[in-house]
């Protein structure tokens, strides 16, 4: 991609648009999602290989792993002159280096990784959490406001029966006022109704997304000590076959054989397991990228694919609180409730008095009164759990910040790190102890001469004794 184009992009993106929506926050994207968008810069993605640079990188640690195997046998090492013969005994310094290397870059990718994808999934958590407390609530107060709507219906239903029966045209007055208070009471019941089956399996809905955030969370903690795991067996190999060297003095055959059986036994598979972590890692991080260069318009298509239409209440809801465009269906049904709650408050006062007086026995305009002011409650609940400022941040935090700022972040430092280990480090490691273990055999052949015990150090091999 042009240089100028990628410029021109930067600068559509970074710079916020104008909107009549206070509750929006304007969002740029990090340089590590501008890089790795760059490799395949389409959302959604349309089949698993849709980025052909995994597959490069997975193909490359295959080519290490083959190099490693294959080194041993069709190489010799080359040193100065007379040190393959014995004259010099050669040192482990260069292979105890590259060993500490490796440690400290595969303990340093996994660390980075862990401070920001752990901190990503904490905040995940955390508001994944805060969002099933509300829904949890709003559904509660729909339940309860269903409630209420049902008791005024027989409360008024009630009334005719408590008229006196010598009295036709007191009976006659009752049903006519409850007649034009009916209507405004159905119409609330109605989109309470509405309301409620709005947020019946959201509470479970979220609950199965933050069950499946945890174990992915889990699953990532225990790849992630793969390569630590293995750059540790890699190295364990390499002090067991000098330990067994220099405990049974082997003669130059011999330390051929464990050459060639210590590169195939556990450099190339750790090698080949660690670039195809790597690449798995990185279209991970692409495919995270691709969302978050336009984090809020995609978000929003993906919802409305998601729901399956664009007319459903997810994609209504999605457009409205991630980009401020169009209304919110949930708020319409509370708003119209309210309306209609109120024109019955207003017709029950101008009623109430005319019911009281054809039938006396009726006492129930205290229980009416009541439930009215419970529904005024809870329709404020759930008007507050809704309002956008208390809404937009769930978005704000798991998909602005920890996906696309802490998730991408360290995928790409980790994917760095591996590839350091995986396609640099335990290749040249693999090289030079093969080479230092090949030269050993040579002067211990010729000098007659064990390895001594100041050669080998804690988990490898220290600076030589001289």
């Amino acid at each position: 991609m042009p240089l100028t184009d990628i410029t021109a992009m930067m600068a559509a993106t970074t710079t916020p648009a104008p909107t009549a929506a206070p509750w929006l926050h304007s969002y740029s994207p990090s340089n590590w999602v501008w890089f790795l968008q760059l490799l395949s810069p389409t959302f959604p993605c349309s089949a698993i290989g849709y980025s052909l640079y995994p597959g490069v990188l997975l193909f490359c640690g295959l080519l290490a792993s083959l190099y490693i195997i294959v080194r041993p046998c069709c190489c010799s090492p080359r040193g100065r002159s007379g040190e393959v013969r014995g004259a010099v005994r050669p040192e482990v310094s260069c292979v105890v280096f590259l060993g500490l290397v490796t440690v400290i870059l595969a303990v340093a990718g996994t660390v980075l990784y862990l401070m920001t994808g752990s901190s990503a999934a904490a905040l995940a958590d955390q508001e994944l959490t805060r969002a099933i407390g509300d829904v949890s609530t709003a559904r509660s107060q729909g339940a309860s406001l269903q409630t209420a709507g049902h008791a005024l219906l027989a409360e008024l239903h009630g009334i005719p029966p408590l008229c006196p029966g010598g009295r036709p045209g007191a009976r006659k007055t009752a049903e006519s006022a409850i007649a034009k208070l009916e209507p405004s009471l159905n119409v609330y019941v109605q989109k309470i109704d509405d309301f409620s089956s709005s947020m019946e399996k959201l509470p479970e809905q979220l609950e199965d997304v933050q069950k499946l955030l945890t174990a992915w969370s889990a699953l990532c903690v225990w790849v992630l000590t793969v390569p630590m795991v293995l750059v540790v067996l890699c190295l364990a190999g390499l002090l067991s076959t000098t330990l067994l060297l220099r405990t049974i003095g082997c003669s130059r055959e011999c330390t051929g054989c464990c050459l060639r059986g210590l590169g195939p036994l556990s450099f190339a598979p750790a090698v080949l397991l660690i670039c195809g972590a790597a690449g798995t890692e990185l279209w991970a991080g692409i495919m995270a990228s691709s969302l978050c260069i336009h984090a809020d318009q995609n978000a929003v298509n993906w919802i409305e694919r998601a729901a399956s239409g664009d007319n459903s209440t997810a994609s209504g809801l999605s457009a409205y609180y991630i980009q401020g465009t169009g209304t919110n269906p949930i708020d319409g049904y509370l708003k119209e409730a309210t309306l209609q709650i109120n024109s019955f408050e207003k017709e029950f006062a101008q009623y109430s008095k005319s019911i009281s007086t054809a039938c006396p026995a009726w006492h129930g305009a205290s229980s009416v009164t009541g439930n009215i002011t419970s529904v005024h409650e809870g329709i404020l609940v759930g008007q507050k759990l809704f309002e956008p400022s208390n809404v937009y941040p769930y978005y704000q935090k798991i998909v602005h910040e920890g996906i696309c700022t802490q998730s991408v972040e360290g995928l790409g430092w980790l994917v760095i790190f591996q590839v350091l280990v995986g396609l640099f480090c335990l290749p040249t490691l693999s090289a030079k102890a093969s080479d230092f273990l090949y030269r050993w055999s040579h002067w211990h052949a010729d000098t007659r001469q064990p390895l001594t015990t100041g050669e080998i150090g804690v988990g490898m091999a220290s600076w030589p004794i001289k």
